[in-house]
């Protein structure tokens, strides 16, 4: 009996449950395809409550997937730099000329938006120096401020600029903002600057 497999099925007097025999996975799988099922592990990714699940079939998960999924909320996904501008001219500068909020570097950096029900309502642009990274041009559109978009959205790139090998992340901060960046690690540098009437400061952090 393996008493310490992952498994997250709860029904332990199944012979075919990992936690009764040395086989993993394999025997509940093959079971559930015999009998046109979806494992109960995989209602459970969904959602945590499956008390009340009783049609495994396919259609069951379906309906279960349907019902319980949030796959509108919160995808985070790579976008073009084109896609990035309306939603930095809109937040950051709806004052000055589209061009203002272009980057001459955006060509380099690697974009992301976060989406709800299909609509962009964040984006963030990461550049890679070698072990050196910098997020620049981190907008959220006001009614999607304070929900939980924004700090996915830099939660994912601080992890991406580590998985791709930088040591460290920077960014250039407004100075009313810095409390904010201080939740993901970012401490503030003594390189502070003005642009466009803007206070900014540096802020970085070790990966």
């Amino acid at each position: 009996m393996n008493k310490t497999h992952f498994c997250t099925c709860t029904d332990l007097d199944c012979k075919f449950n990992p936690h009764n025999h040395s086989l993993g996975c394999d025997l509940c799988i093959k079971k559930c395809l015999k009998e046109g099922e979806i494992p109960s592990c995989f209602f459970k990714a969904i959602h945590d409550d499956i008390s009340e699940t009783k049609d495994f079939t396919y259609k069951g998960f379906g309906d279960f997937f349907v019902k319980h999924g949030k796959t509108n909320e919160m995808i985070v996904e790579k976008i073009s730099k084109e896609e990035t501008w309306e939603i930095r001219h809109k937040v950051m500068w709806p004052n000055k000329e589209l061009d203002y909020v272009k980057l001459k570097d955006d060509d380099f950096g690697i974009h992301y938006g976060i989406f709800h029900e299909n609509q962009l309502v964040s984006v963030i642009s990461l550049f890679i120096d070698n072990e050196k990274a910098q997020f620049r041009k981190f907008a959220t559109m006001e009614e999607y401020q304070s929900k939980g978009y924004g700090s996915k959205l830099l939660k994912h790139v601080i992890n991406e600029a580590k998985i791709q090998g930088a040591k460290t992340i920077c960014c250039n901060a407004r100075r009313n903002k810095t409390s904010f960046y201080k939740k993901f690690g970012l401490i503030e540098t003594t390189k502070i600057f003005e642009k466009g009437g803007t206070d900014y400061i540096l802020m970085e952090k070790q990966l």
